[in-house]
């Protein structure tokens, strides 16, 4: 059996979330979809001392951006949109700790 890690998880979650959200228009899918707000969330990690919370938004604020591309990420409603939505898997017992185990498992790769 072929394990997902919670990174590919949380991923997955968040776009089945989005799919078919009204008014939002997806990027085209890039090959490099999965990984890249990973990798940049895990080079900040290693380099920052961020709270869980700053570590959550800023690895919701790739996966978006990367799903839905810059031009949403530079609205500036986009970190209320990223506020949201942190909250609400913070209420979900199961999408909050998926999100953990992402921010665990990014940490742990230094």
């Amino acid at each position: 059996m072929v394990r997902i890690s919670p990174q590919e998880q949380l991923i997955r979650l968040l776009s089945a979330k989005l799919k078919g959200h009204g008014g939002l228009r997806v990027q085209q899918p890039s090959t490099e979809r999965g990984p890249r707000p990973l990798r940049r969330a895990r080079a900040l990690l290693e380099t920052q001392g961020l709270s869980d919370r700053e570590a959550g938004h800023l690895l919701l604020a790739g996966i978006l951006a990367d799903h839905f591309g810059p031009r949403v990420a530079s609205d500036p409603q986009f970190q209320s949109i990223i506020d949201k939505i942190y909250e609400q898997i913070k209420a979900d017992t199961d999408a909050h700790d998926l999100l953990q185990a992402t921010l665990n498992e990014l940490r742990d790769a230094k």
